[in-house]
């Protein structure tokens, strides 16, 4: 995942985006010489994934989350997903999340300032281990007014997405986020605004959802 600071030339990069502890975003920055530096301006990152720049000009990072991890004492209870039956499932929970970057000082620093997007991890279910890749919000965009827009999902098929009960609403196409300037980001909600497997359905060929995959 890639985005250009259009004021600065700078470029960033979200790295190691299929890890759910160990991402990183990048930025190159070039001198006046011609020359390129990078510099890690963020890490830790739950699989990192969109971008964008906020109204105040910092960089925010949008994270696939962790699902619900096999030690959690919710996943007897979070919702599964059987994905390849006997092999590989995927477990449900609300960990996607948005880390704040400050890039408009030299100081730096970052804040992982709201979790509670829907995030599905696969896992053996033979074993119960925890495997890395993650279904959940992929795409980020923030408008001049604070509004964030996110592509959430990864081709789920309808009947799934419904199957999983209310967290499948939010992996099925385009949500806004409201709040995460107000005074608590935390306290940011989200609500589902165009369902991308629902226009598939009725406008993909033979209803083919593939072809309209939230990834991006």
């Amino acid at each position: 995942y890639v985005l250009v600071d259009q004021k600065t030339g700078d470029v960033y990069v979200a790295i190691n985006n299929a890890d759910t502890t160990k991402g990183e975003v990048l930025r190159y920055s070039t001198n006046a010489n011609g020359a390129t530096t990078s510099t890690v301006v963020a890490s830790n990152l739950n699989n990192p994934r969109g971008m964008s720049f906020g109204p105040d000009g910092n960089l925010y990072v949008l994270e696939q989350g962790t699902g619900t991890s096999a030690n959690s004492p919710d996943a007897a209870t979070a919702p599964v997903i059987p994905f390849i039956p006997g092999l590989v499932s995927e477990r449900g929970g609300y960990t996607g999340s948005i880390t704040k970057v400050n890039v408009t000082s030299s100081a730096g620093g970052q804040d992982r300032i709201y979790t509670g997007l829907p995030s599905f991890r696969e896992f053996n279910p033979t074993t119960g281990q925890d495997r890395v890749i993650s279904i959940g919000p992929n795409a980020l965009t923030i408008t001049a007014d604070g509004t964030a827009y996110i592509a959430s999902g990864g081709g789920l098929a309808p009947e799934t997405a419904v199957a999983v009960g209310p967290i499948g609403d939010g992996l099925q196409g385009i949500l806004k986020l409201d709040g995460l300037f107000g005074s608590d980001p935390s306290k940011a909600t989200y609500t589902p605004q165009f369902n991308a497997l629902a226009y598939a359905a009725a406008n993909g060929p033979d209803g083919a959802t593939t072809l309209y995959n939230t990834e991006s």
